[in-house]
């Protein structure tokens, strides 16, 4: 079994063209952060969207913050984003802010499965959804390794 990934923009499976081997690969979906960082700084259209929302906003804020994240998704690929980063350790300016009493972020699967569909209804080619997360000390090793087969990438922390 085999555990590289590829990331970057997919064309046509049936169509070949030059434009289409322009990859990423990675020995393993799993990285570290200093990995992520060399991926950030890839010549890739790659953007880092926050997973973060206000708990105080009340019950429609995680209705709310995942229809904001496929709209900025849908906006990223619109402007050449062929990587996404979906980061719950960056609020909405883009700036590193831990969760806290006050934060909280849309739970892993639902972020990625919602960027995923929104992506396909918009009728874009599906860029590389990887999720940028700081699992709990309680997630079993194998549930983090299905999330990151599953989501293209996963940094555990």
């Amino acid at each position: 079994m085999s555990l590289v990934t590829r990331l970057g923009k997919r064309g046509n499976l049936l169509i070949e063209s030059p434009e289409d081997a322009r990859l990423l690969q990675l020995n393993s979906p799993l990285v570290n952060e200093a990995e992520l960082e060399e991926i950030l700084k890839a010549p890739f259209g790659t953007t880092r969207l926050s997973t973060q929302f206000a708990i105080a906003q009340g019950p429609a804020a995680l209705e709310a913050a995942v229809n904001r994240l496929c709209e900025q998704a849908a906006a990223a690929v619109k402007g050449g984003a062929e990587i996404l980063v979906l980061s719950d350790r960056h609020n909405l300016a883009g700036e590193p802010h831990l969760l806290d009493a006050d934060t909280s972020y849309i739970p892993p699967l639902l972020a990625v499965g919602a960027v995923h569909h929104h992506l396909i209804a918009q009728a874009f080619a599906v860029a590389s959804p990887l999720w940028w997360k700081q699992p709990s000390a309680g997630v079993p090793i194998t549930l983090l390794a299905s999330l990151a087969m599953a989501l293209e990438l996963c940094v555990p922390t």
